[in-house]
């Protein structure tokens, strides 16, 4: 936790006796001119590479003089050879932010340098700020002939012999040679599950008809009939099966009569005549993995007709030739002669699907991704300057990874794509691109089949094979055995036909474990102390050739101390990272990520120590220094803090995500909370960006066919499994929108989501009835299934509370309706639209909170969950109800005291997902000690309560159900950290990108708080102490801001404002005394009247 102490007083003071008649104090002091501004940026990135459209600049003003504000600036960009291109002259405005250039066309993929200077309230001007620099991204008309390239398919099957047993990864059945014409036996195998059920085939003709007999965690026992390629199941037994352990399976097929042993024990016999003859073989589906071992088959006469125990090759199985695999990974690479003349600048230019890194020799350059639909693709621009001066050739190398379809990304095809250019002191350049002269081989990987059904899939490196490859990536290793690479077609080509610049970057930091355990059997297990997502990485000093490590992260651990591998404690997730050995010294070092705490490392056969053992942290690149901060007097939230704070930034890696372990899909409502608290907690900007520029993508895709389905938005994108949305998903996504805008003042991106939010608002209006007995209400609004259908209201489900879900016009998502309609007023209102478009927003939005008010609540002012299709009140008032109408501002004000007792009586009923609004609505009714109670007290549920029970990361749900696969690192009630710095810290950004804050210390609950609020104009801090006498603070305002401050009223005594910075005393507002004071610092001391 950063702490932030404020001290320091200077002299200049005002008196205020409790009323609004005392005068204001004088104005701030100046007298200098401002310095020059620092952090500038453009498109909100420090430096770079790949600006896309019109550059937007943005900077901080420096002014030492306390009041102050940019009242004018001018800006310059000069090309690389140090050309003035464009000189805004003086412009007379205090925006600092997504100042749009304004001068002749620049030229792509080129560098340029750029400052400003600006003036202060007097029109004294600062010094040119140190320059800066940027680079324009490249069009897909300038890629200089690059061409897609691809590994044709094959290689390892998805059948393999590893560590002495036949894996099967799936998709389809592998049958013994020669074995069609049996017709009695029994077979006997040792059967592991991993992922899913582990199938035994039998009498099966071919690899569509036949018997499957499966063992799986989920199921047990099931026995199922193949007929012409589906199978039906037959029966389901209870059996205890656990993932990772051994089974002895035997099948005795007599006849018609089927009798099936596991350990010695009958589990089932049963009598099916569909098939009669047939050979024996596996069978896993495409999301399972299994491993078999001593395959013995024999006739009733005890003749052998099988016998492997996989200590060989495949020889006596017909595996099917292998077609694309389910997880490709290829090696890409050219040895490049350089021209040898001095190197002033060399960059990259790559884009791939899904995964790629660039090498350059034997150094990584960069690392990338495209999980997009192909034509939303992104390509990655890099700095390689480094890796190629002073060198007379280079060895390109790629690594690229395509995994099909899975949450997050569709499947699209395997392809990479790279532009390399070198450019001399000359003036001449030389460029690289992929195309057919390239080579190719298959990466040093295992086909190991899917982590679970959300098409994750495990990672087994293959280090025999990885150290027959060494040295791939440097200049001059010969590859005269690789491949040519397959050409797709010169960009832009089908499917890629169109590619735009990546501003989002992974940000990668090293984690130690913070002890090292030993479980009861003696396996080491790493701690890291907290659920991080990382890719682990161990070091060996005496591994063995061909010896196959099972390591396996995880959650929690067991009584016996292993890691945890149970649906609950894994969220269905094999987290396996298994990794084949070479001997002596080496590293494994994992691909891709989980999320995890421990890692486990069995028989590793050597001493592993903590030095051993790291793993690299990922997360979305965000500001350095622009993290909120938070320090109380209550330790235990300053405890939930700090997990909502990492749970936040740990929720976002290539995209937002659900977890990154089990979902890495970006769910609309998940990356809409978690956005909320990465833009006020780190300052965060490209994420959200990129994130609502899909969303909006998605109603392009999926939502313009059809008139009603103008307006909404997938619920996950992009995605693998096409359309299907979720319709509070939409809704929010309008307040996702303004908030966006209201923190960072970019009006292009407000701009460019203005037609599809007027569909939205349109398509609540769609399904609001004008007669009927719902009518003026959202009624049924048109989305989801199953469990989702018109509204998902809060998720999984027991976070519902018994929410009546059979109301058809339901409370919440009316709510969520008032908030579209008035955001988008609003944004007609900020884009300067024609007055009667805004207004008929508004009209219809009092027309909706007039409609809920009337009928929505009971007698008592309490909200109901909906009205039934009849009309008639539900008998259910959950806390949603009631906290969504506070929220919203549909209740009335006068009934907020009532409501917010009435919610705050209830406890925790509402789950993570809404977690917020329920914060949100007692922070309105100004209950700062509810929100303290909920956000502290381990006994409810609730954020301690996860703290209580050892957890480091917020919960998908505030329990951990049997039966569930609830995620232990969901981070969608992060967005509670808003609640923090807003209502118990008393910071609330208020003006359009920053240009304003409200500081409102609480007037119960804390004793005292301190901490900061990046804001887009800076850094806003506070630090605030409750005393018998009153609330004494000291808050520190950045330049070119203003500040309302309102502090609790004091019985027979008034506040002096302390400092230079003009606070001026606005008067007495209900039960609070304002002042409003510009930068600088400023303390507020309660003194006797």
């Amino acid at each position: 936790m950063r702490t932030r102490r404020i001290t320091g007083v200077v002299a200049a003071t005002a008196l205020l006796a409790g009323s609004a008649a005392i005068t204001a104090p004088a104005e701030a002091r100046g007298g200098h001119a401002p310095g020059a501004p620092k952090a500038l940026t453009v498109d909100d990135s420090a430096r770079p590479l790949n600006v896309e459209g019109v550059p937007a600049f943005g900077w901080m003003p420096q002014d030492r003089d306390p009041g102050e504000v940019q009242s004018a600036y001018q800006l310059k960009v000069s090309d690389d050879d140090g050309r003035l291109v464009w000189d805004s002259r003086k412009v007379e405005s205090d925006q600092q932010a997504y100042i749009e250039y304004d001068g002749p066309s620049l030229d792509r993929g080129a560098a340029y340098t750029w400052t400003v200077r600006t003036w202060d309230r007097t029109h004294r001007s600062s010094p040119w700020a140190k320059p800066a620099t940027f680079e324009t991204g490249i069009s897909d008309a300038d890629w200089d002939g690059a061409q897609w390239i691809q590994r044709a398919p094959g290689g390892t099957a998805p059948v393999a012999v590893v560590d002495g047993r036949a894996r099967v990864t799936g998709g389809d059945v592998t049958l013994a040679k020669g074995s069609a014409d049996w017709t009695d036996y029994t077979i006997e195998a040792t059967v592991r599950p991993h992922t899913g059920g582990a199938g035994i085939a039998f009498r099966n003709a071919d690899r569509r008809n036949g018997y499957m007999w499966q063992l799986s965690p989920a199921n047990g026992f099931r026995a199922h009939v193949q007929r012409n390629g589906s199978h039906t199941v037959l029966a389901t037994k209870p059996l205890a099966i656990v993932a990772g352990q051994d089974y002895r399976v035997r099948i005795e097929v007599d006849g018609a009569t089927v009798t099936t042993f596991v350990d010695g024990v009958q589990v089932d016999q049963r009598t099916d005549t569909t098939h009669a003859t047939g050979g024996v073989g596996f069978r896993e589906a495409s999301n399972e993995t299994a491993e078999f071992d001593d395959v013995r088959v024999t006739a009733p006469d005890g003749t052998v007709l099988l016998s492997d125990d996989f200590s060989g090759e495949l020889s006596a199985w017909d595996v099917a030739p292998p077609g694309r695999q389910a997880d490709e990974w290829t090696l890409a690479r050219k040895d490049v002669p350089l021209d040898g003349r001095k190197v002033v600048r060399a960059r990259a230019y790559v884009a791939a699907s899904h995964t790629y890194e660039l090498w350059i020799d034997g150094q990584r350059a960069d690392r990338g991704q495209s999980f997009s639909y192909p034509g939303e693709g992104y390509y990655q621009a890099s700095d390689v300057t480094h890796l190629v001066k002073g060198e007379r050739a280079i060895g390109l190398g790629l690594i690229a990874h395509w995994y099909g379809s899975g949450q997050g990304r569709p499947a699209g095809v395997p392809g990479v794509l790279a532009r390399v250019v070198v450019e001399y002191a000359d003036g001449s350049t030389q460029t690289v691109v992929t195309d057919g002269s390239w080579k190719v081989t298959e990466g040093p990987y295992v086909q190991a089949g899917r982590r679970n059904g959300e098409g994750e899939q495990i990672e087994h490196l293959d280090g025999v094979r990885a150290a027959a490859l060494d040295g791939w990536d440097e200049e001059g290793f010969d590859d005269s055995a690789w491949g040519d690479a397959v050409v797709l077609g010169t960009h832009p080509v089908a499917p890629f036909t169109q590619l735009q610049g990546q501003e989002t970057r992974l940000d990668e930091t090293t984690a130690r474990p913070v002890r090292m355990l030993k479980a009861e059997d003696g396996t080491v297990v790493a701690d890291f102390g907290k659920v991080i997502p990382a890719r682990p990485t161990v070091q060996f000093d005496h591994g063995v050739q061909g010896r196959v490590l099972q390591m396996r992260a995880g959650y929690t651990l067991t009584e016996q101390g292993r890691v945890a591998t149970s649906t609950l404690q894994t969220q269905g997730t094999n987290m396996a990272f298994p990794y084949t050995q070479v001997d002596g010294r080496q590293s494994f070092e994992a691909f891709t990520h989980l999320g995890f705490r421990y890692l486990e490392i069995p028989d590793a056969g050597e001493a592993i120590e903590r030095r051993d053992v790291s793993a690299v942290v990922v997360h979305t690149d965000v500001p350095d220094g622009q993290e909120a901060t938070f320090d109380s007097s209550d330790r235990t939230l300053d405890e939930v803090w700090d997990m909502m704070q990492r749970s936040a930034l740990y929720s976002v890696q290539e995209a937002f995500v659900d977890t990154p372990t089990r979902e890495k899909g970006q769910f609309l409502g998940d990356a809409v909370n978690i956005s909320y608290a990465t833009m006020q907690g780190f300052a965060e900007r490209d994420a959200t960006q990129q994130a609502i520029r899909e969303f909006l993508a998605s109603e392009t895709r999926f939502w313009s066919g059809n008139p009603n389905d103008l307006g909404r938005y997938n619920a996950v994108y992009p995605n693998g499994d096409g359309k299907r949305d979720i319709p509070d998903y939409t809704e929010m996504f309008v307040d996702w929108v303004w908030r966006y805008y209201q923190v960072t003042g970019d009006r292009a991106l407000l701009e460019e989501a203005y037609p599809a939010i007027r569909r939205t608002a349109a398509y609540v209006q769609r399904h609001i009835p004008e007669s009927g007995p719902t009518a003026g209400l959202v009624t049924n609004l048109s989305g989801g299934s199953g469990a989702y259908q018109y509204g998902i209201v809060d998720w999984p489900a027991p976070g519902r509370f018994g929410y009546d879900m059979d109301t058809t016009a339901r409370t919440v998502i009316n709510a969520l309706g008032v908030g579209v309609l008035r955001r988008t007023a609003d944004m007609a209102e900020a884009l300067g639209r024609p007055e009667t478009e805004a207004s008929s927003y508004r009209t219809a939005e009092s027309e909706l909170v007039e409609a809920m008010n009337t009928k929505l609540r009971r007698s008592d002012g309490i909200y109901v969950d909906g009205l039934k299709a009849d009309g008639a009140q539900s008998d259910h008032a959950g806390q949603h109800s009631t906290s969504f109408a506070v929220a919203f501002d549909v209740a009335p004000e006068a009934d907020l005291p009532v409501l917010a007792e009435h919610l705050a009586g209830m406890g925790m009923k509402q789950g993570p997902m809404t977690v917020h609004r329920l914060l949100q609505a007692l922070g309105k009714a100004d209950r700062p000690d509810a929100v303290l109670r909920l956000l502290t007290n381990p006994d409810d549920l609730g954020f301690a309560n996860i703290l209580a029970q050892g957890g480091t990361f917020t919960w998908e749900a505030w329990t951990l159900d049997a039966g569930s696969n609830h995620s232990q690192s969901h981070g969608w009630s992060a967005q509670a950290a808003v609640d923090v710095t807003e209502t118990l810290l008393g910071i609330r950004p208020d003006g359009v990108g920053g240009s304003s804050v409200r500081i409102v210390p609480p007037a119960t609950g804390l004793a005292k708080a301190s901490g900061s609020v990046p804001t887009q104009r800076g850094e806003v801090a506070l630090s605030w102490e409750r005393k018998s006498r009153g609330v004494r603070a000291t808050l520190e305002v950045p330049v070119n801001v203003t500040a309302r401050v309102e502090l609790p009223k004091l019985a027979g005594a008034s506040y002096r404002a302390v400092g230079t910075t003009g606070a001026r005393l606005v008067g007495t507002v209900g039960d609070r005394v304002v002042f409003e004071v510009g930068s600088g610092k400023t303390q507020f001391v309660p003194v006797p009247r």
